[in-house]
């Protein structure tokens, strides 16, 4: 066995087969990776300091799920200009300034692709507002007043909520007063 041998391929993602581990016994044990595209994620508010985020229908949960801006970048475009395009087709909004958070890897266990974050500010719509992309059922701007009670009833998306905690504790983002607390 190679370092990575394509055992599957879809147009979405591939499936790799790596050594298990760095002994002479785990390299002759394959180890699978699926192996989707690298991808990017953007925490964008408005100038009236509300956070964009969409609603998207995904066939995994089944379900409705709400999510920061997000998609895959395309073959030989750099991660900056993902942020900016998914930004704009899934809210209609071009931001004044993106700044790149992290790049992180969503699952180092099962995946083998990294997400880079992004923030994005002062995000403003285009006309007409709408966007641009089929998969999103709804754009959502939450007041960042209220944003802590989105993130804790109505966000499941662990990276992306990875992102918003990182982006808090680097002094990027404020979660505000809102808590989330329901009690």
């Amino acid at each position: 066995m190679t370092s990575h041998d394509v055992v599957f391929k879809t147009p979405w993602f591939h499936v790799e087969a790596r050594p298990a581990g760095p002994s002479s016994e785990d390299a002759t044990r394959p180890y699978f990776v699926v192996c989707p595209r690298d991808y990017v994620t953007v925490l964008a508010t408005t100038p009236e300091e509300e956070v964009l985020l969409v609603e998207v229908y995904r066939p995994t949960i089944p379900g409705v799920s709400v999510e920061l801006p997000s998609g895959t970048l395309e073959e030989g475009e750099m991660p900056l200009a993902a942020a900016a395009r998914e930004l704009l087709e899934e809210t209609g909004c071009v931001a004044s300034r993106l700044d790149l958070i992290a790049v992180l890897h969503p699952d180092s266990g099962r995946l083998g692709n990294v997400m880079y974050c992004f923030r994005a500010w002062d995000a403003k719509p285009t006309h007409p507002e709408q966007p641009r992309s089929s998969e999103i059922l709804r754009i959502r701007r939450v007041p960042n007043c209220d944003i802590g009670t989105t993130l804790g009833n109505e966000m499941s998306i662990a990276i992306h909520l990875g992102v918003i905690g990182l982006a808090a504790m680097r002094g990027l983002f404020d979660i505000a007063s809102s808590t989330g607390d329901s009690r």
